[in-house]
């Protein structure tokens, strides 16, 4: 729960960066940014596969340096790429 707690703040603390910066929305960029910063790699070195996704929730699994993490998102319209992560789940 700490975690998620964490994460959604992040989000949210993103999303004030919205307004000011043209982003590829959607729950693919969001997972590779987080899987960037986590990992130290560049967002375009991120696989990410989006599982399924509905027009408010998704599930996504990406893939970095030897990593791999499955996220399920919901859409937030004001965070950074318009979707927050609900949860994340890594090393499976």
């Amino acid at each position: 729960m700490k975690t998620l707690i964490a994460l959604l703040a992040c989000t949210f603390a993103a999303g004030a960066h919205a307004a000011t910066t043209a982003e590829e929305q959607g729950p693919a960029p969001l997972a590779a940014s987080f899987m960037s910063q986590f990992y130290d790699v560049p967002a375009d070195a991120v696989t990410v596969t989006v599982i399924e996704q509905t027009r408010f929730d998704a599930k996504v699994r990406a893939e970095a340096a030897g990593h791999v993490c499955t996220f399920d998102a919901g859409q937030l319209p004001a965070a950074k790429y318009g979707w927050a992560v609900a949860s994340m789940k890594c090393g499976e």
